[in-house]
């Protein structure tokens, strides 16, 4: 059955209503859609940002270690020398107390030979 002219016109007031109404839902979501990606981006900035931030940082901390590490190497290296040396010290001043100990006996050992000696002149000429 034909519509009336009324009909058809208030159908397409509604169409052309709804489809503004429509228009203005769909720039919304457009906007927010924008907004949303404008957020995106700059959270993905920011974390882009922060990696670079943390890749840097680490490569500063393994270099530090790496002197770090370094150092104690030549901490170890001089240790060990001065062990070496404090060793080898140790080794000629027991040497040199051996030798003062040992002569020592022998001068006490003539001391004794000694006074043995003197005794035996005394009771002779006494």
């Amino acid at each position: 059955m034909p519509r009336s002219l009324s009909q058809t016109r208030r159908r397409g007031l509604c169409r052309s209503a709804g489809s503004h109404g429509a228009g203005d839902r769909s720039d919304q979501i457009q906007q927010s859609s924008e907004a949303n990606t404008e957020f995106l981006n700059q959270a993905t900035e920011l974390q882009s940002a922060q990696s670079t931030d943390l890749d840097s940082n680490i490569t500063a901390m393994e270099d530090r270690e790496q002197v770090e590490l370094g150092i104690q190497d030549e901490i170890k290296v001089k240790k060990a020398t001065h062990l070496d040396e404090r060793n080898r010290q140790r080794g000629i001043v027991e040497e040199n107390a051996n030798a003062f100990t040992s002569e020592f006996a022998q001068m006490e050992a003539w001391r004794q030979e000694y006074n043995s000696k003197k005794e035996a002149l005394d009771a002779e000429y006494s």
